[in-house]
């Protein structure tokens, strides 16, 4: 049954990962809008307005989850996700007066969406398998998600350039783009239908397993902490990824396959980068792991910003996708082994409200930087944000060992 549940489970986020969040939606929306005639300032508000709402819905999604189901809450956000991807591409087809607005609406449905599908997706995780495999299993969701990612990423760069012959036009219009971003809507279905088979887990785990982790409430002051470094840490990934298809499109003039090809080589190499996450882990310790991989990854960004070249933008691109993998896995590990269960779900959604409002806030302000003063300093300031988010943690967490207890690691 066990065995079962995961695969469904997987199944549910590669779905995710090959067409919304990393796979087609990633690579080929931005470059839609361009397309459409629009420029990095609108982009960067249609992207800060859906993450708004991505950040809003966050901790009402966990707290559905604790009540409702995080199931059920899984299965609603896939179904949002498919419907919102679906009406995407037919803003070539709303007249200019109202696409603005439905191009917005549209990306605000996708971020409701993956608010609610992954707030809810780490606390059935925690609450389906045992303790002592639990930071295997999250390291294997990432490296799964990350190769789902790498498969839609590719197949977004390549689709365009591969029917645009046939439809008659160049890769100038806005057409070609519009079916890889209608296959996304479809992919998701086998998806939704793979979480809807899930069985339900209660709102808390079962006894068996928690009995030694649930020790009674969790200190407001730990979440508050957590929910400021996680919103901190992903600076450096909210001021590049967002803005790269743009940069490399608009900025280098690089072909869209390439820059297809260079987002979904920042996946593939995601994945066997997670599953070092528990080798890490073992030899450097929880907390450690997480500090080196949140520095790492802060630093990524600067080739991206000193050096305009195609060649150093994918390998900046890649570094910071790559590395953001470890990061993600040790600290999801690390900040759910360090609650108690009862807070888990709660923590969940606190803590991607927290991402939230850090990507938020910088594709809001990114596109404006853009447009003024071009794309070296937002990568800089992306990377002094995690600088920052990278010292909190280890005052917090690191010099201050007394405020937290190192979570064990069974391997």
């Amino acid at each position: 049954m066990r065995n079962r549940t995961l695969i469904l489970y997987l199944a549910g986020i590669g779905c995710v990962g090959f067409t919304v969040d990393g796979g087609i939606y990633a690579v080929i929306f931005n470059l839609f809008l361009l397309r459409l005639g629009y420029g990095p300032d609108f982009i960067g508000l249609v992207s800060a307005l859906g993450l708004l709402v991505f950040t809003l819905v966050s901790i009402p999604a966990g707290l559905l989850g604790a009540r409702k189901g995080t199931r059920r809450m899984m299965r609603l956000g896939i179904l949002i996700m498919m419907v919102a991807a679906g009406l995407g591409p037919l803003a070539e087809f709303v007249p200019d007066s109202a696409r603005s607005g439905w191009l917005i609406a549209v990306f605000i449905g996708l971020n409701l969406g993956v608010a609610t599908f992954f707030v809810n997706a780490p606390p059935y995780l925690m609450a389906s398998i045992p303790a002592d495999q639990r930071e295997r299993f999250f390291s294997r969701q990432v490296a799964l998600w990350s190769i789902a990612a790498f498969a839609g990423s590719l197949a977004g760069g390549l689709i365009p350039g591969l029917i645009a012959p046939y439809l008659g036009v160049g890769l100038d219009s806005p057409t070609p783009f519009r079916y890889p971003l209608f296959l996304a809507s479809v992919a998701l279905l086998p998806g939704l239908l793979a979480v809807s088979a899930l069985r339900d887990v209660s709102g808390l785990p079962s006894p068996d397993r928690e009995r030694v982790e649930d020790t009674g409430p969790t200190p407001r002051r730990l979440l508050v902490t957590l929910a400021l470094v996680r919103m901190l840490q992903v600076g450096g990934i909210a001021a590049s990824v967002p803005f790269f298809n743009v940069y490399m499109d608009s900025a280098l003039h690089v072909p869209t396959a390439q820059i297809g090809l260079l987002t979904s080589l920042g996946r593939l190499l995601s994945a066997p980068t997670a599953l070092l996450t528990p080798v890490l882990t073992a030899r450097l310790g929880a907390t450690r792991t997480v500090f080196w991989s949140s520095l790492v990854n802060a630093v990524a960004n600067l080739p991206m910003a000193f050096l305009p070249h195609p060649l150093v933008g994918g390998l900046s691109f890649i570094g910071v996708t790559s590395i953001s993998s470890i990061r993600y896995a040790s600290f999801l590990t690390f900040s759910m082994s360090v609650v108690s269960a009862r807070a888990r779900s709660a923590l969940s959604g606190i803590s991607e409200m927290a991402s939230g409002v850090c990507f938020t806030l910088i594709s809001l302000g990114g596109g404006q930087i853009i447009a003024r003063y071009g794309f070296p300093p937002l990568f800089i300031m992306g990377t002094m944000i995690s600088l920052v988010g990278t010292g909190l943690f280890w005052v917090a967490f690191m010099v201050k060992r007394s405020a937290v207890s190192e979570p064990v690691t069974q391997t």
